[in-house]
């Protein structure tokens, strides 16, 4: 539940933009506050401050609206109305692919896979040069012959690139390969270095790579050497394998990728603070390197940078760090 005292003054500063903003923006600050009433548990009020955000806002604007209206009925149980919401933004914004990207990943969070094919499919049709709708088609079907179209649609797109990489990372799959998967990697860096996933999967390179070869007690400098990729994966990645200490390889990668890839979202909004006192040497060029690249999207970079309320570039790595090297230690 959310601080009484702390939701009154979030609202008063909201009342406050409100009046000292331009007319024209002041649906920005309706649909800021509808996303800051959804956090704090009050649907109805976020639903009306969305309406209003929907009234203030230009006509090139109302697909940015009808998105946030859609997760506003999302978070508050009402799956149903959200895709309610979306069919009306496709009828009437479906020129912007951000609409129909949203309609896969509500269909994603709802289950139902087929859904969510079908909408890319659809997307894709009327924007075939964006990466996330190819990067979300080629996470939905794992297919090879899905990442060559994408990547001749889309060759320069991070997105299609670190889809590319998790193919690869596939202990289960016969496409494993962490070499290919850390020069695909290495390009989705290079192209989109604001997207903060591949960061995060070259650390799940790392991570399988010790444990496959057996050797822990390297992880913990290589990943300090490797702070500016922002580490997730924390006290839980290793819960899986802990008590199968005799499987045999091919299991043992099979429980190894099955925790790595449950338990790196549940440990980034459950994780333990980081404790008093914890530091970690961070290199200064590898430090400058993440902050140059300045990642600013990416579903598990932001549950990585927003851990203990976010902060600078600096301090997401070093919380991201210590966590992994815990892990590491109670292993």
């Amino acid at each position: 539940d959310a601080d009484p005292a702390k939701a009154r003054r979030a609202r008063e500063c909201m009342r406050r933009a409100v009046d000292s903003c331009p007319k024209n923006l002041a649906w920005k600050v309706f649909l800021a506050g509808a996303r800051m009433e959804c956090a704090f548990g009050r649907p109805e009020a976020a639903r009306s401050l969305a309406r209003l955000a929907y009234r203030e806002a230009p006509e090139k604007a109302r697909s940015t609206v009808y998105v946030e209206m859609s997760r506003v009925e999302f978070h508050a149980g009402e799956g149903r109305t959200a895709r309610m919401v979306l069919e009306s933004a496709r009828e009437r914004c479906g020129g912007e692919w951000k609409v129909h990207l949203e309609s896969v990943l509500l269909e994603v969070r709802l289950g139902d896979a087929d859904r969510a094919e079908r909408f890319v499919s659809e997307g894709l049709k009327r924007h075939s040069s964006t990466g996330r709708l190819w990067a979300q088609k080629l996470s939905l079907t794992r297919s090879p012959s899905v990442l060559a179209l994408a990547l001749r649609s889309v060759p320069k797109s991070g997105e299609v690139w670190c889809e590319a990489a998790r193919l690869a990372l596939d202990p289960l799959s016969k496409g494993f390969d962490l070499d290919k998967a850390e020069r695909r990697l290495l390009f989705g860096v290079r192209f989109t270095p604001q997207y903060g996933d591949c960061f995060i999967e070259q650390v799940r390179c790392v991570v399988l790579r010790a444990m496959l070869s057996g050797s822990v007690d390297g992880l913990k400098p290589r990943l300090q050497g490797l702070v500016d990729l922002a580490p997730l994966y924390g006290e839980h990645w290793h819960t899986e394998p802990r008590n199968e200490r005799n499987l045999d390889e091919p299991a043992r990668r099979a429980a190894l990728y099955a925790s790595l890839n449950k338990l790196s979202e549940e440990w980034a909004r459950s994780g333990p603070p980081l404790p008093q006192g914890w530091a970690v040497d961070l290199p200064p060029d590898l430090v400058r390197s993440c902050v140059n690249a300045g990642p600013n999207y990416g579903g598990l970079w932001f549950e990585c940078r927003d851990v203990g309320g976010g902060g600078t570039c600096r301090e997401a790595l070093r919380r991201a760090a210590a966590r992994c090297v815990e892990g590491v230690r109670e292993a």
